[in-house]
């Protein structure tokens, strides 16, 4: 148990800021307060949110099945998220060389990973978690014992998505290692995956806006029906038997996966070498480019090289073009007439340049493109490159993901729902403004805030601050677009406003932003 904890203490105290906050400097105690700021807002959120389904549940006189709910969704999410993540903090973390040739067995070396996994999904599930214990215990109050059985399975229940996850994950590693576009595969299932979850989500917000609440009835009954969703609702019920199964059921599917995985661990983590994969596939002459291109070429390269980086990134941009695709094939009118709900097709020509803006605006990936450097930045550093050739390679690559999904679904949108020309040119020209928008502020705060220390590249794409302020502020901009998208013309200077904005905030990154960067890493 000491070895294990031992194992994990530099990621947990990586991941969480607490050897910053122990070795603070001037300045440091605020730093730490705002992520404490951000979660005390997001639990507020999903508790209004959990609200509004509980009354809906207390209306179909099923609210006793709120606590199922809300642990059925912390415990599919990760299955599709987690997944994709296995690589990176199983087989890509700090180190690794130098544990596996200690005495260290490969079981608690894989649990701690495991673990380290566990910490970053256990604090999504909370935030769902948390507010769903306060929520049910408000409205039902059903006494002491089902919200202590119900807290003590939300305590434990990241250990058993998690688990599966990480089986599920290393079993994709194997079969996709044997092929040398391996990381095109990962990405292209976890796009499908978020594809299922969105397809699925759409149709229960279908249902729900229809009033089907028989519908809605019909799939909590199914759902409650299986394993372990039965266990979970009888536990949370107040069966204490039930509590301790599902306990027993989380920690003995942590010490199996543990076991399952180191199994095959040494040979999984040879095959996922990059040497073993050129050796594969042979070495390939490299082209001569121009410094920026080459710079472009790396960024580009980087990128794709990190699935979880593309899905968190590029999602926004795959709905984009599914949402226009979508009404493209469905036309307004009969999305009026299957919903019931007149008035669709005006509300779509009015606000298509918020909605595209706002997808956006989810796909920045300047945010955590510094930080991802990591050990490298220092060799990046000594290189004879101008520094607005290597900013202005990172805002490259933003663009080329956002940009031409924006036009493409811009220009269905123009066709399918029969734009006048002005609002044509708005539903063009905005995206492209809050991506140029996005790209330089994301840049601003990953120079503000860098995160060059990190354990596992996930923490940087899923927690780093300069993602989270990148993230709100073009939430900020995109309010803006639709609180303006009633009057063309005065969204259209908001558009140049935000093109000149974000040259100065470029101008910035470049003059004093990245010197100021250097001066805080130098000190």
């Amino acid at each position: 148990m000491k070895t294990l904890f031992q194992l994990m203490k530099p990621d947990l105290m990586s991941i969480y800021g607490i050897n910053r906050f122990l070795h603070r400097q001037k300045g440091a105690g605020r730093a730490a307060l705002r992520p404490v700021l951000v979660g005390v807002a997001v639990l507020y959120c999903v508790g209004i949110y959990l609200f509004g389904i509980a009354e809906l549940l207390q209306q179909m006189g099923a609210l006793d099945v709120l606590p199922m709910l809300a642990l059925a969704l912390s415990l599919v999410f990760p299955l599709i998220t987690t997944t994709f993540r296995v690589e990176n903090v199983l087989f890509k973390f700090r180190n690794q060389d130098a544990l596996l040739a200690m005495p260290i067995p490969t079981r608690t070396l894989v649990a701690s990973r495991i673990l380290v996994l566990t910490s970053f999904d256990a604090v999504t599930a909370y935030l769902v978690l948390l507010p769903a214990v306060a929520v049910y215990a408000v409205l039902a109050q059903p006494g002491a014992v089902p919200v202590l059985c119900f807290a003590l399975c939300a305590l434990l229940s990241p250990l058993l998505s998690v688990s599966i996850s990480a089986v599920l994950g290393c079993l994709l590693l194997r079969v996709t290692s044997r092929f040398m576009h391996s990381k095109a595969i990962n990405i292209i299932a976890g796009f499908a995956f978020f594809g299922l979850v969105m397809a699925l989500s759409f149709s229960l917000n279908f249902t729900i806006a229809q009033g089907d609440l028989s519908g809605i009835a019909g799939m909590i009954d199914g759902l409650a029906g299986i394993f372990p969703f039965s266990l979970l609702y009888k536990a949370t019920m107040g069966g204490a038997l039930e509590t301790l199964c599902f306990a027993l059921l989380c920690t003995g599917c942590f010490a199996l996966s543990a076991w399952l995985i180191s199994t095959f661990y040494d040979r999984l983590a040879v095959l996922l070498t990059p040497r073993a994969r050129r050796a594969r596939g042979g070495d390939r002459p490299q082209a001569v480019r121009t410094p920026r291109k080459a710079l472009i070429c790396h960024e580009l390269k980087r990128y794709f090289a990190i699935p979880i980086y593309v899905l968190n990134t590029g999602f926004g941009a795959i709905l984009m073009l599914l949402f226009s695709f979508f009404l493209a094939v469905i036309s307004p009118q009969k999305l009026e007439s299957m919903m019931d709900t007149p008035m669709i097709a005006q509300y779509m020509q009015t606000f298509v340049p918020a909605i595209l803006s706002l997808f956006v605006v989810m796909s920045s990936t300047t945010a955590c493109a510094i930080s991802l450097e990591g050990k490298s930045f220092c060799a990046m550093r000594a290189m004879p490159v101008r520094t607005a050739a290597y900013l202005w390679s990172k805002i490259a690559v933003n663009l080329l993901v956002t940009a031409p999904a924006a036009l493409i679904s811009a220009a269905i949108l123009v066709f399918a729902l029969r734009l006048p020309p002005i609002k044509a040119v708005a539903a063009l020209v905005t995206p492209l403004a809050c991506a140029l928008f996005s790209a330089a502020t994301g840049l601003y705060f990953n120079l503000k805030m860098p995160k060059l220390d990190w354990q596992t590249e996930t923490a940087v794409v899923k927690q780093s601050m300069s993602v989270l302020a990148t993230m709100l502020t073009g939430f900020v901009v995109a309010g803006l677009i639709f609180g303006l998208s009633m009057w063309t013309g005065a969204l259209l200077v908001l558009d140049a406003a935000l093109v000149a904005l974000s040259l100065l905030v470029q101008r910035h990154n470049i003059r004093r932003g990245f010197g100021s960067m250097l001066a805080k890493l130098d000190s």
